[in-house]
């Protein structure tokens, strides 16, 4: 009991797959009326022409049904006589059902032809999957003896057969035919388009996405399964019937590339096994080709079948050694489909052997719906799985995002902050360098000659008046201008121009509109203040003038590049250019000139001197 629970699965599994062989086998089988003659004794011919044969033809009794291979008949053309005694003729249309034949029937009834299955030349129309039916007018039945011929073709030769012969009433044989169409020609001609629909759309699918090979190798099993099916359907080939049983032979491709697909899902590829399995493929393939026809038709069909029923197996033992490790519940159903084809295939190679009867048919394109679905559902549950794992990677990458966009305003903060605090500390430390420069230097200089008992206001007031002048130019330089030096030189003129009102010394202001100059703040404002203070200094200290003239506009330096001009010109006694500077206060204001980009230039001669500042616009 507990080893039955242990592969419970397994039986069940097994038991489903062959109660559904013994479905589909008794679906083949056509139910009769019984109001339908079923002719199970016949006469048999070997006469080879396709007329009806002469009186003198020696008939030989048989059963049906009727294989040509069983009774070693070697004969490419077969007839069948049927004698039917009436009493009463029929006042009602009859038929003739033949269930199933190999490969084309010829229908006569006392040497008047009812008609065919298609042509007899070669190549032979292809009716060995196909029922056929043959409507017996009224009148030609009559009261007595009535012949029935029927003559088969079989190509290649000695593989003609004839299942069952049903004479009856038209109403009673149609639903039998067309049921058996249903079954052996309709579903088959669906699952041939199921098969190439899924062929081109797998292909396609590799063309788009070329890592992908599973699409590529599932699209040729299914394209090689189509073109094999098509033996099912066509009736009027294209080729030569030798050309197209080789095409058909060719079906070894189907388990390879099979087995090629399933490794490639289960993502297990291994480059020297499909090496070897497209290897044993080729060779089939060219053996089949080089074979003479007889012994292609005789061994080389049937040795195929093996061939390709060996190489099936791999792929189904691969999928259950798989499921057997990892328990998947796709595998699972993968690996019931490939059994179930594995079950199909090896039916029909018992009938290719004549180990199973003909009449029954092949079953091999039912095993194409279920790997298709199964195929399907893996596909789209990888592709639902995709949709999630992007949607949950999206939805991690927008959390991400934020996150960083949070720790980015957090860092711009604590940036802006720390820049805050950088520009006040070193605005501080400008502010104090300043202080110490300026007012400071004056402070001192005062404290110097209180020390020193220096009493004289005139100088002790002179000092401190400086000091407080710097004080307020550095006060004036922390309002924001906006970059206007207009506004930096009114500044300083409210400052400055007390005092030199004090010395005697007119201001005259010429100036003109200006264009904004680019990062000019507090600190290049006081650079520009401190310069032109420094000028005017001189000129009070030393040139001996009545007159300061400003003016202002724009310039363009040396090299080009465009600016503005700030001139103090005064007419005073002038100095000698050449002449060493005694003091600093020319090499201070080119260095603060050269801080902010600029640069200071002075012209003097006996009727005065003129101190230029020069600033770039950029």
């Amino acid at each position: 009991m507990i080893l039955f629970h242990k592969y419970s699965r397994w039986v069940i599994t097994l038991c489903s797959l062959l109660a559904l062989l013994a479905l589909l086998s008794y679906l083949q089988k056509t139910p009769i009326p019984t109001d339908v003659l079923d002719i199970q004794h016949v006469e048999f011919s070997t006469y080879q022409a396709e007329s009806p044969p002469p009186a003198e033809v020696v008939w030989k009794k048989i059963s049906l049904p009727d294989d040509w291979q069983d009774r070693n008949e070697s004969a490419p053309n077969g007839w069948y006589r049927i004698s039917l005694h009436l009493n009463v003729p029929p006042n009602r249309l009859w038929g003739i059902y033949l269930p199933s034949i190999v490969m084309n029937a010829a229908v006569f009834l006392d040497n008047e032809r009812l008609g065919s299955g298609g042509h007899f030349a070669d190549p032979v129309a292809r009716n060995w999957n196909r029922p056929l039916y043959f409507s017996i007018p009224n009148g030609l039945l009559k009261t007595g003896d009535n012949t029935l011929l029927i003559h088969i073709k079989a190509d290649p030769a000695r593989d003609g057969m004839l299942s069952h012969v049903y004479i009856g009433p038209e109403e009673s044989l149609t639903p039998a035919y067309e049921y058996r169409l249903l079954v052996r020609t309709s579903l088959s001609q669906i699952v041939v388009v199921l098969l190439f629909v899924t062929s081109v759309l797998m292909l396609m699918l590799w063309y788009l996405r070329r890592s992908d090979t599973v699409y590529l190798w599932f699209g040729l099993m299914t394209l090689v399964w189509g073109v094999h099916t098509l033996n099912l359907i066509v009736i009027n080939i294209p080729m030569q019937t030798h050309q197209w049983n080789w095409l058909n032979a060719t079906v070894t491709w189907l388990p390879i590339f099979g087995a090629l697909f399933v490794r490639r899902l289960l993502r297990h590829p291994a480059a020297r096994i499909e090496k070897i399995l497209i290897g044993i493929g080729v060779l089939a393939s060219a053996i089949l080709a080089v074979l003479p026809e007889a012994v292609f038709n005789r061994e080389g069909v049937q040795y195929n079948g093996y061939l390709t029923l060996l190489i099936g197996m791999y792929p189904v033992v691969f999928a259950v050694r798989h499921f057997i490790q990892f328990k998947e519940h796709d595998v699972f159903l993968l690996m019931a489909a490939a059994l179930w084809m594995l079950i199909l295939g090896t039916h029909d190679t018992l009938i290719v052997a004549h180990v199973i009867d003909r009449e029954h048919g092949v079953f091999m394109h039912y095993g194409a719906p279920p790997i298709l679905l199964v195929f399907v559902n893996i596909l789209l549950k990888r592709f639902v799985s995709s949709l999630n794992e992007s949607e949950k990677l999206n939805n991690e990458l927008e959390t991400r995002i934020q996150q960083k966009h949070l720790e980015l305003e957090d860092n711009y903060a604590k940036m802006r902050t720390l820049e805050h605090q950088q520009l006040l500390t070193a605005e501080r430390e400008r502010i104090l360098r300043d202080m110490h420069d300026g007012m400071g230097g004056h402070l001192v200089s005062t404290l110097a000659l209180v020390d020193t008992g220096v009493m004289d206001a005139t100088l002790l007031r002179g000092s401190l008046q400086q000091a407080l002048d710097d004080l307020r130019l550095m006060i004036d330089s922390m309002e924001d201008v906006g970059g206007d030096v207009l506004t930096v030189l009114g500044m300083l003129r409210q400052r400055l121009e007390p005092r030199l009102a004090q010395a005697g010394i007119s201001l005259h202001w010429q100036v003109e509109n200006l264009p904004p100059l680019h990062d000019f703040g507090p600190q290049k404002a006081l650079h520009v203040m401190r310069i032109l203070q420094e000028g005017i200094t001189n000129i009070l200290k030393h040139a001996q003038a009545q007159t300061i003239t400003l003016t202002t506009g724009q310039a363009h330096h040396t090299d080009g590049k465009a600016g503005v001009f700030i001139q103090l010109c005064d007419d005073g006694v002038g100095f000698c250019i050449d002449a060493s500077p005694t003091g600093r206060g020319l090499h201070n204001m080119q260095r603060r000139a050269a801080m902010i980009g600029g640069q200071v230039s002075k012209a003097s001669s006996s009727k005065g001197s003129c101190l230029r500042l020069w600033l770039p616009l950029q």
